[in-house]
């Protein structure tokens, strides 16, 4: 397995890489990552992590998913301006 993760990070160009036997961990991991020790995640309402993950993020990782753009592909800036906004001084976020 090292040798295959080696083998991707150089075909890559990066410096490390890492083999998970599914896309579901992968997001996980990614999602868990990108947050540090932020609790609260915008998410795409339609995503594959929001709707067929089930309470993954939660539970294993203690991330409160936020869905926007119900029903459409993506989320516009001003939605997300507009959410920060609403909940500026509720969240705990990292410096």
């Amino acid at each position: 397995m090292e040798k295959l993760e080696r083998q991707f990070a150089e075909l890559l160009g990066k410096e490390a890489a890492m083999f998970v036997p599914t896309g579901t961990l992968a997001n996980h991991l990614a999602i868990r990552t990108l947050a540090g020790n932020r609790r609260r995640v915008l998410v795409q309402a339609e995503s594959h992590l929001y709707n067929d993950s089930g309470d993954g993020a939660s539970t294993l990782s203690g991330l409160n998913l936020v869905p926007l753009a119900a029903g459409r592909t993506s989320m516009e800036l001003d939605e997300v301006k507009s959410w920060v906004e609403r909940t500026r001084g509720t969240c705990r976020m990292s410096a």
